[in-house]
């Protein structure tokens, strides 16, 4: 008897030891996922930031080739506005005095 008492009793402890190690390895596992998900977490971040980055250098691209485009458009219409002006002139002078004096 006393020794069925004691098989139980070491039997018990055993249990008590198992679940002990039960808890650890589920904190450990715990813990090791919030890692896992704060890396993942972080690297998704980083990501992102590299994609913005990226996309806020094209749009800078962009805008400064359109602005180009802009600047030689009108470099140009100034340019035709000039040209018409000098052979023009004279011709342009004398029609506004000859419809003033109309």
């Amino acid at each position: 008897m006393q020794n069925m008492i004691k098989k139980v009793v070491e039997m018990d402890e055993k249990a008590r030891e198992l679940e002990a190690q039960a808890q650890q390895e589920k904190v450990s596992i715990k813990e090791q996922i919030e890692l896992q998900r704060k890396k993942v977490h972080d690297e998704y971040v980083e990501q992102a930031r590299i994609r913005a980055k990226k996309n806020d250098q094209m749009a800078q691209e962009k805008a400064e080739k359109q602005l180009e485009e802009s600047v030689k458009k009108h470099q140009e219409a100034l340019s035709k506005l000039k040209e018409q002006f000098n052979l023009n002139c004279d011709a342009w002078v004398d029609e506004i005095v000859k419809r003033v004096i109309e």
